[in-house]
């Protein structure tokens, strides 16, 4: 499955999960952090909204160790956060910041990104992007 039909038709959320997360993924490597840890945040979303609150909980850590006075560490959990008053000002900045198709270009730009048509393969994914490939998750 190819990111254009990925974002066709209807979001979905495991997809953007693994997009966003191959931008933080770059970004590390191209030692550009604050744009690493604002992809972090844009994958945990995705990845809450796809219900996997390992993956969100590993951005929230990765996001700390870098910023550890980041608004997202108010919250116990990356969910919690979430349904605080903190989120929504900062969900649009993020939005703005990087679009799903803004994503889908700049991935397109970097080599491309194969999505996985399963949901399971699209979580190891993520977590290898990551860097948390052979952690217990």
């Amino acid at each position: 499955m190819t990111l254009r039909d990925a974002f066709h038709d209807m979001h979905d959320s495991a997809a953007a999960m693994l997009v966003y997360a191959r931008l933080a993924q770059l970004s590390r490597e191209r030692a550009q952090w604050p744009a690493a840890a604002r992809f972090l945040l844009l994958t945990g979303i995705e990845a809450c909204r796809a219900g996997y609150l390992d993956v969100a909980e590993l951005c929230r850590q990765r996001v700390l160790a870098s910023q550890p006075r980041h608004q997202v560490g108010r919250s116990a959990t990356f969910p919690g956060w979430m349904r605080s008053p903190d989120f929504p000002p900062l969900a649009r900045q993020l939005e703005r910041f990087c679009t799903l198709e803004r994503a889908e270009a700049l991935l397109e730009q970097n080599g491309g990104l194969e999505i996985p048509p399963d949901q399971a393969a699209r979580h190891r994914q993520t977590l290898a992007a990551l860097g948390a490939a052979g952690e217990d998750a």
